[in-house]
């Protein structure tokens, strides 16, 4: 099955080379405006960051001449204002974040549905028909599934800025919450893999046999999916070593062709498993 998978995304690949170049446009662009966006609000994170770690460094501990009337810190209102800053920025780069996810990547996902449909002359109002229902699925799947973990991370988030906690609570709650994360993810990616399908009745059923009732296939190509991934970070954690610039930008462009392919994978493993299951 997993064999016959791998045929099916090379064949659908080879059809549809125009559209699997676009995809791996958009993922480029993707990766860019992600990667870009990070660094920007770290810098800005980072900056606020050292004002408050600086100001707490030359802080006045001592009790006896704060009861003499001199302040604990010199400029106590700049102090405060980075680290409102600080924590306004946090918030909106999970807001960005979760942007890029929906409209970004769920145009991506929605687009390589198309791959698999064979080649034949539609009209382009049907396309974007299609490419709308099958991102209105992304979305809808992506809030039902995904939501509750992000409300659940903007809380953990907030409490872990605000409270006092010790390292290895931060640190066990910190690991706690990828694991939920990953588990949830699986769910969201299931359903992913079934966008194209038109009736709301079938997606649903078709979700819960491939990720629930026949978890343990489903999990086979999740596993072959994540080593591909892994195995190609990688190779591009390798090469970063080396700061070679050509081969940066070459194991960076296979990293992203990796993660389309194994999208366009996992679509065909799932289908199969439908096919051959039942």
């Amino acid at each position: 099955m997993y064999l016959e998978a791998l045929e099916k995304t090379v064949k659908a690949i080879k059809q549809k080379k125009i559209l699997f170049s676009s995809l791996i446009l958009l993922q480029i662009i993707f990766v860019s405006i992600f990667l870009f966006v990070s660094i920007d609000y770290q810098v800005r994170i980072f900056e606020n960051l050292e004002t408050v770690n600086m100001a707490l460094d030359q802080a006045n501990f001592d009790s006896t001449s704060i009861e003499e009337g001199k302040p604990f810190l010199e400029d106590g209102l700049k102090v405060i204002s980075a680290a409102n800053t600080m924590k306004s920025d946090i918030f909106e780069l999970i807001g960005v974040f979760i942007g890029l996810f929906l409209i970004f990547n769920g145009l991506i996902w929605s687009l390589t549905q198309r791959i698999f449909i064979k080649k034949k002359k539609t009209p382009i109002k049907v396309k974007v028909r299609f490419i709308l229902s099958a991102w209105l699925k992304y979305l809808t799947s992506s809030i039902i599934i995904m939501g509750p973990v992000i409300v659940a991370s903007y809380f953990i988030l907030k409490f872990l800025l605000f409270s006092d906690s010790a390292v290895n609570t931060f640190t066990n709650l910190f690991r706690v919450f990828i694991y939920i994360i990953i588990i949830f993810y699986y769910f969201a990616l299931s359903a992913y893999a079934f966008l194209a399908t038109k009736s709301w009745k079938n997606f649903i059923k078709k979700f819960y046999y491939v990720s629930i009732k026949n978890i343990h296939w489903s999990l086979i190509a999740l596993l072959i999916n994540m080593t591909l991934i892994l195995g190609a970070l990688f190779l591009v954690y390798i090469v970063m070593n080396l700061e070679i610039l050509t081969l940066m930008l070459i194991t960076a462009l296979l990293l992203i062709i990796i993660m389309l392919i194994t999208k366009l994978y996992w679509i065909a493993c799932l289908h199969l498993i439908i096919k051959e299951k039942k």
